[in-house]
């Protein structure tokens, strides 16, 4: 698991595996999150300013999708 760069990871309880790619004008982030059902999330931007923020909100709203439904 690798927490460099890990904006997908929301809660030091619960573990995320993820690979991230940066490149110009896009950021993505991928990864496991490994909770009780664990899932897949993908986010790709056109990296606005504050992309790691909005990664890591988008990343909380899934979860507690996940988690709620």
């Amino acid at each position: 698991m690798n927490d460099y760069v890990n904006y997908i990871k929301f809660d030091d309880n619960i573990p995320v595996m993820h690979k991230y790619g940066l490149y110009s004008q896009v950021f993505h982030d991928v990864g496991i999150v490994l909770d009780e059902e664990p899932y897949i999330v993908i986010i790709l931007t056109g990296k606005p300013n504050n992309y790691t923020s909005v990664v890591n909100e988008l990343s909380k709203i899934i979860y507690d999708y996940h988690v709620n439904n």
